[in-house]
């Protein structure tokens, strides 16, 4: 390597050992470190895609059982951005308490880690506001496909269907 070649230039009987480029130095001290990191961000990432997906389950089933309300509703003049707009409050209730009690739930965990393992803050306000923020907005995103499908709901055959 030339760092090699201009040591032994320099002092022909130095001993090295070692020798690697700084990067690779790096890479190795925080590649456990860093592991875990990606491991972490790993399973958050499929326990988001799972809450999402229980959203979106959760609302779908909740409109099915409601197919037969939606549809009188329909029948009797309700627009289809009223019907839409119905589902959509009722799924930002949902998250909103969802939000809350998760919230309170991560606040309690963090005190609970904080009292065992000192180097971790108890309650970071801005990563809870992030994740929040962020859930809030695939949370909702997973309802505006069942209410979209909601205000499509055709109410004469809905209605012959019950």
């Amino acid at each position: 390597t030339p760092a090699r070649a201009a040591v032994a230039r320099l002092d022909p009987g130095l001993a090295l050992y070692d020798v690697v480029p700084m990067d690779q130095r790096v890479l190795r001290a925080l590649g456990p470190e860093r592991a875990s990191m990606v491991l972490t961000l790993a399973f958050a990432m499929i326990a988001v895609a799972l809450a999402v997906i229980g959203v979106y389950g959760v609302l779908a089933w909740s409109i099915a059982q409601r197919v037969g309300e939606i549809a009188v509703r329909m029948a009797l003049g309700a627009q289809r951005s009223r019907v839409i707009w119905m589902i959509l409050v009722q799924s930002a209730r949902m998250i909103a308490l969802g939000l809350l009690l998760g919230t309170a739930g991560a606040i309690a965990l963090g005190r609970l880690l904080a009292a065992r393992i000192p180097e971790v803050d108890a309650v970071d306000p801005l990563v809870i506001a992030v994740a929040a923020f962020s859930f809030a907005v695939a949370a909702f995103a997973a309802s505006w496909l069942p209410a979209h499908r909601a205000g499509q709901v055709d109410p004469m055959q809905a209605l012959r269907d019950e």
